[in-house]
């Protein structure tokens, strides 16, 4: 799960960067990120976060064939047993994020099988692959941030010099996201899998 410091700004916490963690720039981890700059936008991620179910919406850098490069990131709905699980009325259980499209996000949208494919694609081009949970309350609270219409997300590392993802509120237009500054605009995963896995969570990047 992702952990982060909390800072009182009036009635609600607003949350900081992951105490020592930097962004994407000097990554020493084992390898590359197999991603760089990957957005989400707010009615995709909404998809995910209007169901009552979710608590966790799991990230998982992905490609979206054996020669995608840079790769991408998807986002599945986790339930509070750690279950992920489909969007409701539909067989599709992970969104990939494609590109920008003025200010929306077009994605492919998969199951299962093409997830684990992914995953597999990401880690055979010689890339870690890391799957990092996000509180749906602390993604909510950061969409609703004025002119936030989307999240962005990058590589970073952990203390250990792992790879994990960093999460910020960002404004997507014309084809481009841009990230806010301010407090509680962004956060970083500071315990991603396979740093820290529960034992009885059944990853898709842990399939062969």
């Amino acid at each position: 799960m992702c952990t982060w410091r909390t800072h009182l700004m009036g009635p609600i916490a607003l949350f900081l960067l992951f105490s020592g963690c930097g962004g994407g720039a000097g990554l020493t981890g084992p390898s590359a990120p197999g991603f760089v700059n990957v957005a989400f936008d707010k009615a995709g991620l909404s998809v995910l976060l209007e169901d009552t179910a979710c608590v966790w919406v799991r990230f998982y850098n992905a490609r979206r064939n054996a020669k995608d490069d840079p790769g991408s990131v998807m986002a599945v709905a986790v339930n509070g047993k750690g279950k992920e699980y489909a969007i409701a009325g539909t067989p599709v259980h992970y969104r990939l994020s494609d590109r920008i499209v003025g200010s929306n996000v077009s994605y492919l949208e998969w199951g299962r099988v093409k997830a684990v494919d992914g995953c597999n694609w990401m880690r055979a081009a010689g890339k870690d692959v890391v799957a990092c949970d996000m509180s749906a309350r602390v993604l909510r609270k950061m969409l609703s941030i004025s002119t936030c219409n989307g999240i962005l997300v990058t590589p970073a590392s952990t203390p250990d010099r792992a790879l994990t993802m960093r999460f910020a509120a960002a404004t997507l237009s014309g084809g481009v996201a841009r990230e806010l500054t301010g407090p509680g605009t962004s956060v970083i995963c500071g315990e991603p899998c396979p740093v820290l896995c529960s034992d009885d969570v059944d990853y898709v990047h842990d399939e062969p």
